[in-house]
């Protein structure tokens, strides 16, 4: 059996699927393949696979649909493709610096049921770091149980090319679960807690190995919609599914500082109010101290909660200045 199977959803973009496979042709070996699911693109596709394929003949193989379908249920079905123990299905328009395909196969032979890639964010023309270490790690972090994997991560998983997983996991969800996800943006979060055994172990990476093509948020016109009361419907239900509180929380406050402290500035900048953000997430984030103590005083100012820590700020700075003349 094939170790990995990278499996890339795709449509219309064979500009950047052309850069990725060129960063992924010389890190292909017989324990890899490629496989291209292509969404009815209308574009010259085809063209760039073909051209890849005689390039490395044997690796790549492509499929493509007859009709296009919505591109979270191409990425589901992607994640069901290939032959490969492990499966990571790769965004289009990232960028796989060398030695990342050898090290994801170092690590699956190790017997990890998943491997996260730490990455780097980029601006969309790849041009600007936005984010450049999403893990301030030292050394691989090393993860044993499904709950500690819901703490550690957080919405991580959302980032589909960051996850490597062991088939089965991805492509865990039936139809009906399945479609329910999709709609909301974040299936293979989902799947891939759903998918995780009570025993499941991985890793988190140190080194950079993704370049990651970063959206600019703010052309959503549904941002709170999708990136508060998404993500937030995902984790929450995951309780059903037997994840302890505490886990799901700290999954729920990665999310907020992640995600939700930058909108709230970035609005603030803009001078619109970022009073959505606080009440689209109060349903699912009400329980973190991330919400109360870091969100709230940024999307509700002057709301008292601020007023009252600027008080105690000054008082604090007063005491401590009479406290150094006292000492003199």
């Amino acid at each position: 059996m094939t170790m990995l199977s990278i499996c890339i959803p795709t449509y219309n973009r064979s500009g950047y699927l052309d850069r990725i496979l060129a960063s992924l042709s010389d890190q292909l070996s017989c324990d890899v393949e490629v496989v291209i699911l292509d969404n009815a693109s209308t574009d010259d596709t085809g063209s760039v696979v073909r051209k890849w394929q005689e390039i490395r003949p044997g690796r790549l193989r492509y499929e493509v649909r007859d009709r296009t379908i919505v591109g979270n249920a191409n990425i589901a079905e992607a994640a069901r493709a290939g032959t490969g123990a492990h499966v990571w299905v790769l965004g289009d328009d990232d960028i796989i610096p060398p030695g990342t395909v050898g090290r994801i196969l170092t690590y699956a032979r190790e017997g990890n049921d998943f491997v996260i890639l730490n990455h780097a964010v980029y601006d969309r023309g790849m041009e600007k770091v936005r984010c450049p270490r999403w893990y301030a790690l030292r050394t691989d972090a090393n993860i044993r149980g499904r709950d500690a994997a819901m703490a550690f991560l957080g919405p991580t998983p959302g980032f589909i090319s960051s996850v490597i997983a062991r088939r089965g996991i991805l492509d865990s969800l039936d139809g009906v679960v399945l479609d329910r996800y999709v709609a909301l943006g974040f299936n293979q979060m989902y799947a891939f807690y759903n998918g995780l055994s009570e025993t499941a172990r991985g890793v988190v990476t140190a080194d950079i190995l993704l370049l990651v093509r970063g959206n600019d948020f703010g052309i959503y016109t549904r941002w709170e919609e999708v990136f508060v009361s998404g993500i937030g419907t995902v984790l929450t239900d995951l309780r059903r599914l037997g994840y302890g509180r505490w886990s799901v929380n700290r999954a729920l406050g990665q999310t907020v500082i992640r995600y939700h402290i930058g909108r709230a500035v970035d609005l603030k900048k803009a001078g619109q109010p970022a009073w959505l953000l606080f009440r689209t997430g109060f349903r699912h984030y009400c329980w973190c101290w991330e919400y109360w103590c870091v969100l709230t005083p940024l999307a509700l100012p002057p709301a008292p909660v601020v007023m009252l820590a600027c008080k105690a700020r000054l008082w604090l700075k007063r005491g401590s200045s009479l406290g150094g003349r006292a000492n003199t």
